[in-house]
């Protein structure tokens, strides 16, 4: 699933902010409207999560987050605070 990302596309496309945990378009051909908030909220499971689409694919934005500071993707992502809406790096 997520080895399928271009990477490339992924940071061109799309910034993410460690402070306040956004990602936002940097172009439009990215989202709707360049310089938008990407997410919306996914209540399907038990507890709800920011997520998105990257070249087709879901991804919660946890999961991005932490391959954005590594470069790496989680096998596990623990929101340390208890929010799983929360996706700032801290």
């Amino acid at each position: 699933m997520v080895d399928e990302f271009d990477v490339d596309y992924l940071f061109k496309s799309y910034t993410y902010n460690e402070i306040t945990g956004e990602f936002h378009c940097v172009k439009s051909s990215g989202c709707r409207i360049a310089g938008s908030r990407l997410g919306w909220v996914d209540k399907s499971g038990t507890l709800p999560y920011l997520i998105t689409k990257v070249n087709g694919k879901k991804v919660r934005l946890h999961r991005l987050a932490f391959f954005w500071m590594t470069g790496r993707w989680p096998e596990i992502v623990d929101h340390i605070n208890g929010d799983t809406m929360d996706n700032r790096w801290c």
